[in-house]
């Protein structure tokens, strides 16, 4: 049944078009137009009710990952090295509890982002990427300001462009004195192919992307698009979608949303 609606929907945009488009340009077409018929609830839901019920869906990459990271800090290197806090340092990322999971990104620059429970009266914090070698890729310190609170570390331009389906693996430090006393999570990201087909089709609204990107697994578009797209233009829906999806049990984050955003780091 699947098959035969799927073939009517080819065989009736094929006759709109007319015969001057090529079958794979008719198929494109096709996908697009299913891409969009799939937001109409979400963006329905979303001009109606500020909660939208957003399904992260992992990749195999990222549910499947058996060699987790660090995603908060634990008891057992010392949580209260700064200062004592209610909730850790902790990555946004795939998890569960204390382990981070594998993060999905088609970006060639990615942002990552953590919440940094303490302070920001003279503390600093490093974040350091390496590849799947060992090799150090980029490298860099940054003045906490503005935290408790939600901050950003962007890759600049001049890290270059990262090897496709090839693990990266980063670390955010927070230097709380000068004896190394330090606290860290960790983790990794990898960058691999959208499963859409066309990504430069995806100009619709924030919302509308963002079902989509969550929906492949692409874990950095879809809360960057959240923090830096919806929020700023409407705080309230924003919030509500970014409650919904960190809640969703391949996060489990919820905890985080009602946290600022501050202006750190990159």
């Amino acid at each position: 049944m699947k098959f035969i609606k799927r073939h009517l929907q080819i065989t009736l945009i094929a006759s709109l078009l007319g015969s001057n488009y090529l079958p794979e340009q008719i198929s494109l077409v096709h996908t697009q137009y299913r891409i969009k018929a799939r937001t109409n609830n979400f963006v329905a839901q979303a001009q109606e009710n500020d909660s939208i019920g957003l399904d992260f869906v992992p990749r195999d990459l990222t549910a499947k990952d058996d060699a987790p990271g660090d995603r908060t800090t634990k008891p057992d290197y010392g949580e209260e090295k700064c200062s004592p806090v209610e909730k850790p340092l902790t990555a946004l990322v795939p998890g569960f509890k204390n382990d981070s999971l594998r993060a999905l990104t088609s970006q060639e620059n990615p942002i990552f982002w953590f919440y940094v429970p303490y302070n920001a009266s003279g503390l600093s914090v490093e974040f350091q990427l390496v590849d799947y070698q060992d090799e150090e890729v980029y490298r860099e310190q940054f003045s906490l300001t503005g935290t408790p609170g939600i901050i950003r570390i962007s890759l600049p331009p001049t890290v270059g462009l990262l090897q496709l389906n090839q693990d990266y693996f980063w670390s955010l430090t927070v230097i709380c004195n000068s004896q190394q006393e330090n606290i860290y999570v960790t983790g990794k990201y990898q960058r691999v192919i959208p499963n859409f087909d066309d990504i430069s089709s995806l100009t619709g609204t924030p919302e509308e992307r963002l079902i989509i990107y969550a929906k492949d697994g692409l874990w950095h578009e879809s809360l960057t698009t959240i923090l830096t797209e919806i929020m700023p233009l409407d705080p309230q829906k924003g919030k509500a979608i970014l409650t919904e999806f960190l809640k969703d049990p391949d996060i489990d984050l919820e905890e985080l949303a009602e946290e600022k955003l501050t202006e750190c780091c990159s």
